[in-house]
C-alpha cells in the first residue's frame, strides 16, 4: 500500500479527517486477522465424542479491493476515512532492495546461506 503523504488530509463533505500514516498500519493490523471461529468436538462434549476440529472462519485479507475497504478513521458524525481514500493498494513482491538480472534479461535470484 502507497499513501498519498505521510500525513494525510481527506476532505469528506464538511469534515476533514486527519489521518497518519501509523494509524493506517494500525487500522490494517487490527483488520487483517485470522481468528478461531471455534471448534467441533472440544469441551465440553458427551463422552464417546471422536471428532475434534478448528473450525476458521475468511478473515485473512488477499485481494487490493479487501485492503481498499479497510477503515482508518471513523469519526462520531458517522464520516469515515478507507485505506483506497488513503493511498493506492496493490499485490506486490515482499522486499523490493533486489532486482535479479543476467544478460540484460530478469530472473528469479536465490540466496542459500550455509546452516551452522
Amino acid at each position: 500500500m502507497w499513501a498519498r503523504e505521510p500525513s494525510i488530509n481527506v476532505s469528506q463533505p464538511c469534515i476533514p479527517l486527519r489521518v497518519s500514516s501509523a494509524s493506517m498500519g494500525q487500522a490494517i493490523r487490527e483488520q487483517n486477522l485470522q481468528v478461531f471461529s471455534g471448534q467441533l468436538g472440544g469441551f465440553p462434549t458427551r463422552s464417546g465424542v471422536q471428532l475434534n476440529a478448528t473450525v476458521l472462519g475468511k478473515t485473512r485479507m488477499t485481494t487490493p479491493a479487501e485492503f481498499e475497504a479497510i477503515l482508518v478513521n471513523v469519526k462520531a458524525d458517522g464520516s469515515q476515512a478507507r485505506v483506497k481514500d488513503l493511498g493506492h493498494v496493490a499485490l506486490a513482491s515482499d522486499n523490493f532492495a533486489i532486482s535479479s538480472k543476467y544478460r540484460g534479461q530478469y530472473f528469479a535470484g536465490l540466496a542459500l546461506r550455509k546452516g551452522s
